[in-house]
């Protein structure tokens, strides 16, 4: 299962930016951890059928994959504003 290594954060909650950065967000709206995918409009996030999270481009390729091992995924500080994109 991936985890952003971002516990505890009371209220914190993901989204995917309409820019195809899915963001970990602190409840005041600061980032906690970012997949660093910005810059991919339309880019969207998926499990696929093996468990993997992936941020994936319009055109079907991934971007980011997380990791499906247990080992959890260095979060970064971005502070960026969330918003939700939905495909």
């Amino acid at each position: 299962m991936w985890s952003s290594a971002t516990n505890p954060s009371p209220g914190a909650y993901a989204v995917m930016e309409p820019d195809g950065n899915f963001v970990v967000d602190r409840a005041s709206g600061n980032a906690l951890w970012s997949s660093r995918t910005s810059g991919n409009p339309g880019a969207y996030l998926s499990l696929s059928d093996t468990g993997q999270l992936e941020v994936i481009s319009p055109s079907g390729s991934p971007l980011w994959p997380g990791s499906c091992d247990g080992t959890p995924v260095k979060p970064t500080n971005e502070g960026r504003q969330a918003h939700f994109n939905r495909p």
